[in-house]
This record gives C-alpha cells, structure tokens and sequence, in this order.
C-alpha cells in the first residue's frame, strides 16, 4: 500500500472510497495518477520520470481508470455512467501532491 498524497478530513469526507482505492493501488499506479492529474504530466513525461515507454503508460492509466470503475467499493458508491465515475477518480486523484513526494 502506497501514499498518493495527504488529504485533508473534508478532501476524505467527499472522496473517502475513491481515495481509499486510490491509496490501495501499486505505488507505480498512484505515481500515474499523480503526476497525470496532480502535476498535469502527459505520459510521455510521466513515462520520462518512471523509466517507462509512453504507450505503456498511456496503457496502463487506462487499465488503472477500468480497475477502479469496476472496483466494488467504487461501483456501490456512485451507481452513474463510467465518465462520471472516472470525473470522481480524477478529482480525487488531484489532491495536493508534488513530484517531490513521489
């Protein structure tokens, strides 16, 4: 279990199971997610800082996007379309984190 970012008790009251689900993620999943919504990285700079081609990382946000949709804490918690959902992921995902902090 990693640490994307430190929330704040009203941040967790509104993305509490998103937030839960973004933390239980593989450390390399949540770096993704910070450094594409966090730190407005595109993926061939994400790619860039973790060593990685940029199609494999442009794939595996989109597998990360799915996972979490599909995520049964995340399915009982927004009962909307999967774009709505994955507006709810990415809002989460741009709580306050630097690329220091990864």
């Amino acid at each position: 279990m990693g640490k994307l970012g430190t929330i704040t008790t009203m941040e967790h009251n509104l993305f509490g199971p998103v937030a839960d689900a973004l933390v239980s993620l593989p450390i390399v999943d949540q770096r993704i997610l910070a450094m594409t919504y966090s730190n407005g990285l595109n993926a061939t700079e994400v790619a860039a800082r973790l060593g990685m081609e940029p199609a494999s990382v442009r794939k595996r946000h989109e597998r990360i996007l799915v996972k979490l949709a599909e995520s049964e804490a995340l399915r009982n918690l927004h009962r909307g379309s999967r774009d709505e959902l994955f507006g709810m992921i990415e809002d989460a995902a741009t709580c306050p984190v630097s690329l220091q902090d990864l």
